[in-house]
């Protein structure tokens, strides 16, 4: 979880200074954009780590020096545009305001310093750091798709239901940090979620859902900690849907599965490129670890080929 909470401005990193005019600029290399607000980056251990792979890497780091999610998301917009490859240091939320950024050319890698860091498992980052970087070095970028939400906002990985409200749940919460925390979260929206009867539609195909607990519709297969909770992987060209309902036996089957790291089986399952929930009441929603609110219907559309990753 990565709310963008706005944090104390800092002058502790270099900032995003104005660009130079496209007839003048020269496209340079790596830059590192952090987010200020990330989990781990507040504290002077993880600022230490943030420097020392910004050496190696011969980069600056920008943004940190943003107070808020539109002023990163701009930082992102002109950086991208100066250099070849931006290195997103923060958790999955600040990775989705750099996709939702006007950004330029460059290409996006991720440096994990959040909580559930969904986006390292899917990168195959967790053991294999340094042979990442050294492809961030390289510029090895290679594009894929990504979801587009009710025609808005960019993401990797959305929910509707129990989970999202989790999201809600632990970023409203003022003790606790990590697992512990997300628990404590996870137990309070399960006593106040109201359950709704969906339809997953897809063209002809309409999948109906009664008493849905989760609805995960997901680029890669893994939720935060390294719990995977789908199948695919994120170079695939369509989206994955997975959905569960309110059964005691389901939900143990899906976490243990997610603990143990394998593809689920149970659960209505569909994949596709396109495709419309429609809920019978409220539900909230979940963008990458980030509150995206509630509706009783959303939109979920495939956008191929649209951002240049770092894998």
């Amino acid at each position: 979880m990565n709310a963008h909470a706005t944090p104390t401005p800092r002058r502790s990193g270099r900032p995003c200074a104005p660009c130079a005019s496209p007839a003048v600029r020269q496209r340079r290399g790596v830059a590192v954009v952090a987010n200020p607000a990330a989990g781990r980056l507040r504290g002077g251990r993880s600022r230490g780590r943030l420097d020392a792979v910004a050496r190696s890497l011969g980069a600056p780091v920008l943004g940190l020096d943003c107070a808020s999610a539109p002023e990163f998301r701009s930082c992102v917009a002109e950086a991208s545009r100066e250099f070849e490859v931006l290195l997103v240091a923060g958790g999955d939320g600040t990775f989705t305001d750099a996709l939702n950024s006007e950004r330029g050319p460059a290409a996006l890698g991720y440096l994990p310093f959040g909580t559930g860091n969904a986006l390292a498992w899917a990168l195959g980052l967790p053991g294999a750091r340094g042979r990442y970087l050294e492809r961030v070095r390289r510029g090895e970028g290679r594009a894929v798709g990504i979801m587009r939400v009710d025609g808005a906002r960019k993401a990797f990985f959305a929910s509707i239901g129990i989970d999202a409200l989790t999201v809600r749940k632990y970023n409203e919460a003022r003790l606790g940090h990590g697992l512990g925390r997300y628990a404590l979260a996870f137990a309070a929206a399960l006593a106040e979620h109201d359950p709704a009867d969906l339809e997953i539609r897809d063209g002809a195909t309409v999948l109906p859902v009664p008493r849905a607990l989760a609805t995960i519709i997901s680029k890669h297969p893994f939720y935060g900690y390294g719990l995977r909770v789908n199948r695919g992987a994120i170079t695939d060209p369509c989206l994955h849907v997975r959905a569960y309902n309110r059964s005691r036996l389901a939900s143990l089957k899906a976490l243990a599965a997610a603990a143990l790291k394998i593809a689920p089986t149970t659960g209505v399952f569909h994949r596709g490129t396109a495709l419309t929930i429609t809920c019978d009441r409220d539900q909230a929603l979940q963008l990458d670890g980030e509150w995206g609110g509630t509706g009783r219907q959303f939109h979920f559309e495939m956008l191929p080929e649209s951002v240049r990753l770092i894998l």
